[in-house]
């Protein structure tokens, strides 16, 4: 059965971001080959179709976008300057989609977005200066997405400075890759087929997630811890990098993911090659650590392709 992925690609998403999940788009779904998609940009690979969508047309009364995607996924860029673009409109039309039966893939900044609130702390690059926002986002994770993660990196600035490659432990292992996981927990206990992967990976300014206080009172909000930090000591628990949330009841499903699996080493030097080398060198010597390192016969891609084929 045919499938479409649409990636926002508007204002307020990183193009290099949006880019790196249509290329690991491609390899999740196996395709070898493809080509260029009509509207909206992007590819169409065998059955898996790829389009790239902006806020114009989540907006649009006559796009009917939800209607043909069975994946929405925002990436790195900036919560403020999505819902800035979206408007009340566009935030609602993405609520509706996921609470009908739609996926959402939230990937750093889409990962803040998609939870009900959102703190960050970053550094101005030019001046050093750090300051503190506090926003709302989808809703789907009830709970906050907060960050930088100082345990995993510099407080961030939007350079390769405050970048890092990190590990994190990956929940599940081979078939079964989530450990259902309800909010009054605070360990998962994992069974030895469940065996998690620790695997590095590229850390850019993502969130740790908390769930609300009053959530295990809430029959409607579960979630699943999908990953977690390992290096952060400074709590007894770790610090959670990744949850999967059901939403609604037609169906829905929300994944966050607060690290960059789409910034691999592959497609990092092809941006380079495209005339971004400023951009992407910094980047590409942390996802060739990564790629130096292994991850013990099981990739990031891998392990988020596992999730994806699951739900849609």
């Amino acid at each position: 059965m045919a499938k479409t992925i649409r990636i926002y690609a508007g204002d307020g998403a990183l193009k290099m971001c949006a880019s790196g999940v249509e290329h690991m788009m491609q390899r999740i779904f196996n395709e070898q080959s493809g080509k260029q998609s009509g509207k909206g940009g992007g590819r169409s690979f065998g059955t898996t179709h790829i389009r790239f969508i902006d806020s114009h047309e989540m907006i649009s009364t006559t796009s009917h976008w939800q209607d043909s995607t069975d994946l929405l996924v925002f990436s790195g860029g900036g919560v403020t300057a999505f819902k800035k673009a979206l408007g009340v409109e566009g935030v609602k039309a993405i609520q509706a989609y996921v609470a009908n039966g739609g996926h959402y893939l939230g990937l750093c900044a889409g990962a803040y977005f998609g939870a009900a609130d959102i703190h960050f702390t970053g550094r101005d690059w030019k001046t050093g200066h750090i300051y503190t926002k506090q926003n709302t986002g989808l809703g789907f994770f009830n709970g906050l997405a907060r960050g930088s993660v100082d345990a995993v990196a510099p407080t961030y600035d939007g350079t390769s400075a405050t970048c890092a490659v990190t590990d994190v432990l990956l929940c599940g292992a081979d078939d079964d890759v989530t450990v259902p996981f309800n909010v009054w927990a605070v360990q998962p206990s994992l069974t030895e087929e469940q065996t998690p992967s620790i695997v590095p990976v590229f850390y850019g300014g993502g969130p740790e997630f908390a769930p609300a206080k009053d959530a295990g009172s809430h029959t409607n909000t579960p979630y699943y811890i999908l990953s977690y930090y390992t290096n952060d000591t400074a709590t007894p628990a770790r610090s959670i990098a990744g949850v999967s949330c059901p939403v609604g009841t037609k169906g829905g499903q929300a994944t966050l993911i607060s690290w960059h699996p789409e910034l691999d080493p592959v497609f990092l030097s092809e941006w380079m090659r495209g005339g971004h080398e400023d951009e992407g060198r910094n980047r590409l010597k942390l996802a060739r650590q990564i790629a130096s390192r292994g991850a013990g016969g099981r990739s990031p891609q891998e392990w988020l392709g596992r999730i994806l084929k699951q739900s849609l």
